[in-house]
């Protein structure tokens, strides 16, 4: 049996060696910080923007139930011929980054949540929740069975679809295109 030992300089070629080695594995030599900005920009999921113009004569009202950022509305009151604006990225699995009810003078109400997943097309759904005027699908919550069923619609770029308050009020929802930041809507609010 031979043992071969190495010279201490050669033990030190070779620990240089296996420390540059390790070393080139490490980018920058600093992690990122933990901010929704970089894992957003780290796995490529944009966030998801909404704008809601009121093209009716009338008032309603708009609550952004989940956002990061929006434009100031006094009393959440989106009067004709306004738009307002909301923005997020979460990163849970609640499927949130934006939510908006829109209430009409009538009462009747609809929530939309959009979000943006890393594969696939951004998603809405419509009112999952069936708390408006908004129908989700048109199936009920599997209350007998113990599961609901949430729906969603993806939307490509400038796909819109219209979402019905009962045939009293409209709202139209547009994927624009995309700013560097987020997915983007258009919702129109309509009579």
């Amino acid at each position: 049996m031979m043992i071969t030992l190495l010279k201490p300089a050669s033990a030190l070629v070779v620990v240089a060696t296996c420390l540059a080695a390790l070393a080139g594995c490490s980018v920058g030599g600093t992690a990122p910080t933990n901010t929704a900005t970089v894992a957003q920009r780290e796995a490529g999921v944009l966030g998801v923007r909404i704008c809601v113009t009121n093209k009716t004569k009338e008032v309603a009202k708009i609550e952004w139930l989940t956002f990061d950022q929006s434009d100031p509305l006094e009393k959440n009151i989106l009067r004709a011929g306004q738009t307002t604006c909301a923005a997020g990225w979460q990163t849970s699995l609640r499927e949130d980054d934006v939510t908006v009810k829109v209430t009409w003078p009538d009462r009747l109400a609809q929530v939309f949540t959009a979000w943006n997943q890393s594969l696939g097309e951004p998603q809405v759904r419509a009112d999952a929740a069936k708390q408006s005027a908004a129908n989700a699908c048109g199936i009920d919550n599997g209350e007998d069975v113990g599961f609901s069923v949430v729906c969603s619609d993806g939307y490509s770029v400038n796909e819109s679809r219209r979402y019905p308050a009962y045939d009293f009020h409209n709202t139209i929802l547009q994927r624009v295109a995309d700013s560097a930041e987020d997915k983007e809507f258009v919702m129109t609010l309509e009579k």
